[in-house]
């Protein structure tokens, strides 16, 4: 009953499918952009491959702040203090190459380390003059562009590293970053040890990896909370559409039910009609809501990274919104008088 129903009230359950899955598509992109954020935190501290981070006292982490450090006390760590460190000088600038000049974080190493970064394409920078680009940037290997002033060949490409609700990285050389930022004084913004040192030089602090994601991630912190609204009214809105299309297809059908219900049709029957139509609704929505979100995705302006676990997630409140946007017309149901049927006869 349920599915002729349904094809007899087609052009109206149309309507409601291409409203249901463009809310659904949104809310699939929109998760996979605010999952983005703590993603790309995670990747980008986790290709410096160190445990933890020294940093000036009074300064957040590593990322975020501008404190600098003698680039030298790296070499005051050891087997004995924590294991093997690496200065590292983190930075904010501008790319120039051709027409282009995206904001990029800066993020100079000292070349052969564990700090390298990991290329999907070509190498790391070695020498002063080089530097590994996020491939998202549009430059190729061998392409000249400018950061902050200063000429730098592309040798190598990187794949997803990125912070600061998706801007690019670009690794130079530490003696780059110097030259670019501090005339060429030997500083730098932080020191990566591959361990946990048991004691530091007086004025400076540790960081944990824990502590620096919630260092990279403070600054978007509002945005993922507007991102998390708009999530939860699109759920309303989905929860709307899908309720009023149920809702109204249970008015029009009063006098039928009254008839069933006058033959001896259960309430259970024709509430597992009601059900059915809005379970099939929502499945419809979500499977279109999918391959919407596939099309969405590459159009956004930032990386919008979709999980498997985010379509279970759908299908699930789908399904859990559809049965709840159904009560009103199961209580409906449940009114109606079978002699109704009989009125005005």
């Amino acid at each position: 009953m349920s599915i002729l129903d349904l094809a007899w009230r087609r052009r109206r359950f149309a309507v409601a499918l291409v409203g249901t899955s463009v809310v659904l598509g949104l809310t699939l992109v929109l998760a996979g952009v605010n999952a983005s954020f703590p993603n790309e935190a995670h990747r980008t501290i986790g290709a410096f491959h160190a445990r933890s981070w020294v940093v000036p006292a009074g300064t957040s982490g590593p990322f975020m702040s501008s404190a600098t450090l003698p680039a030298s006390t790296a070499s005051e760590f050891g087997a004995d203090r924590g294991g093997p460190a690496t200065p590292v000088a983190v930075l904010r600038g501008t790319l120039e190459h051709g027409n282009d000049r995206p904001d990029v974080n800066i993020l100079g190493v000292v070349p052969a380390t564990f700090a390298a970064p990991p290329v999907v394409d070509g190498r790391a920078p070695l020498t002063k003059g080089e530097a590994t680009a996020e491939r998202s940037l549009g430059v190729g290997i061998g392409d000249v562009a400018t950061v902050n002033g200063h000429a730098v060949r592309v040798v190598g490409l990187t794949s997803g590293l990125t912070y600061r609700a998706g801007v690019p990285s670009v690794y130079v050389t530490l003696d780059e970053a110097q030259a670019i930022a501090y005339g060429g004084q030997p500083l730098a913004t932080t020191i990566a040890v591959q361990g946990s040192p048991p004691s530091l030089p007086t004025g400076l602090i540790l960081r944990s990896n824990d502590e620096t994601f919630r260092d990279v991630i403070a600054p978007i912190k509002n945005a993922r909370k507007t991102i998390t609204l708009v999530l939860a009214l699109l759920w309303v809105v989905a929860a709307l559409v899908i309720g009023s299309v149920v809702y109204l297809s249970t008015i029009d059908r009063v006098r039928d039910i009254a008839v069933f219900k006058a033959i001896g049709a259960t309430d259970r029957s024709l509430l597992a009609g009601v059900v059915v139509q809005a379970l099939l609704l929502a499945l419809t929505a979500c499977a279109v809501g999918i391959v919407l979100a596939r099309v969405i995705a590459p159009m956004m302006p930032m990386r919008a990274e979709i999980a498997g676990w985010h379509r279970v997630l759908l299908v699930g409140v789908a399904v859990a919104v559809a049965a709840a946007a159904s009560v009103t017309a199961v209580r409906r149901v449940l009114s109606i008088d079978p002699a109704f049927a009989f009125e005005g006869a």
